[in-house]
This record gives C-alpha cells, structure tokens and sequence, in this order.
C-alpha cells in the first residue's frame, strides 16, 4: 500500500521432474478441453515430454510484490540426481550477492533432498524474470516472472489496469528433453518446434499434417480500458522472437 511499510513475502517452491501431457491431464489429448486446466496439468504444446517444474507449473509462480518488500523463497530440490540454483534476473543483489543464484560462482547448487533460502529486497521496481541458472533447466521449464510494484510509478498516467494475469512470457519449445540439442548432432530434429505463451502452445508439423490444438492463453479486457501487458522472454535457443 502506498505509504505503508515494507512487507516480507514468503514463498515454497518444489523443484521437480514432470510430464507435459501426463496423467494430470486425464482425457486432454482426446479431446476433453476441460481436462486440459485441471490443477497440474501442464500442456505446453500438445505433445508429451519430460520436464522440469516448480509447484508442477510451466512458467513457474509468479511474484507480484512492491517495492522495498523483502522475498523470501524456501527452494526444494526433488529433481532425481541433479542440483539446482534460481538466478534473479533485473535484480542487482548489490547488498546480497550470495543470493544471485549462479552455481560454483555465488552458491554451490542445490542438491537432491535438500532446499536453499533465497531472501532478498525487491529494490529494482518493473518486469523481472527468474529461472535456474544450472544446465538447460531453464529451457526445459524452470522460469517465472517477477513483479515489483512501484506506488510512485510515473508511467501510471498510461493505462487504466495493471492486473497480475496480464503477463506475457514467451519461450521456445522443443519436442523433447534440451540436453539432446548439443554440438555433434547432424539433423535438425531438436530444431524449435513450438513458440509457447505462457506455458500454452500448439504443434504443427508441415511434413506429417501432425498437430495438437492445445489451449492457447486468453486474455479478457474490456473495450476502451487501457491495459499494461508485462512481457518476458525466456528464449533459449539462437533465434530472438518478433512479437507485433
């Protein structure tokens, strides 16, 4: 609020191997739309895959604090054999650099079994972006968004609404676990194969007439109303994306 004292936001997250299109999606790949949003079913494109989730979502929760605030995340790491850290993306840590989240420079990685406290002050207002800074963890589901709300915003003059579920995250999205997109391969089958909003997408596939109609992401708005959109890209490959 403004004029309100800082706040200490508290969050637990649980890191762990996933399926997109797995049995939490019951009857979505049949043809059951509603099956497709029940709690922790994860659709990404349509296509089933393993991946990396924290609280079994993709993009990870979202943090929407305000300025000053502090953020205290409790990181469970349950991934089989692998370690893990977050990297706070947009935030400085000039007064907290072991909290930066880079393995083997400002912390050793998580290790299975075991969970880590990040716990920093939310002093870089705007649009930030997390995701594990370990292997391609990132590429494989581990990214989320952060907002920090500042009461003195000088760009509220501009929008009517600045609401949480209006964010934009943009990734690309591969047919199968990124770890096989290494030097040496000779064919172009781990190429890009989907662009994802969200954690929604669609496959298609020009050769094979294959495709999924996953849901897509949805905004409402209301006609003449003025809304701020939030946009972060979580690319991972070579290729930037265009978005118009």
């Amino acid at each position: 609020m403004p004029g309100g004292p800082p706040l200490t936001c508290h969050f637990h997250w649980k890191l762990e191997n996933f399926a997109t299109m797995g049995s939490s999606c019951w009857h979505c790949a049949t043809g059951v739309p509603r099956h497709c949003f029940h709690p922790q079913c994860i659709t990404a494109n349509g296509m089933e895959r393993g991946v990396f989730t924290i609280n079994r979502q993709i993009p990870g929760p979202p943090i929407h604090v305000c300025k000053h605030d502090t953020i205290v995340v409790d990181v469970e790491n349950e991934m089989e054999g692998l370690g893990s850290t977050i990297h706070w993306h947009g935030f400085h840590q000039k007064d907290s650099p072991w909290m930066d989240g880079v393995p083997m420079v400002t912390q050793c990685p998580i290790a299975q079994g075991t969970a880590f406290r990040y716990q920093f002050s939310a002093v870089e207002a705007g649009t930030q972006f997390y995701h594990s800074h370990t292997g391609f963890q990132k590429a494989n589901g581990h990214y989320g968004m952060v907002v920090v709300r500042d009461p003195a915003d000088m760009n509220r003059a501009h929008y009517d609404y600045d609401l949480s579920e209006h964010r934009i995250i943009i990734a690309d999205w591969t047919l199968d676990m990124v770890e096989k997109w290494v030097p040496g391969i000779q064919n172009d089958s781990m190429r890009v194969n989907s662009i994802l909003i969200n954690g929604r997408g669609r496959y298609f596939n020009e050769t094979t007439g294959t495709r999924k109609d996953a849901p897509l992401t949805v905004y409402q708005v209301e006609y003449g109303k003025r809304y701020r959109f939030r946009l972060i890209s979580s690319g991972s490959q070579y290729c930037p994306f265009q978005m118009q």
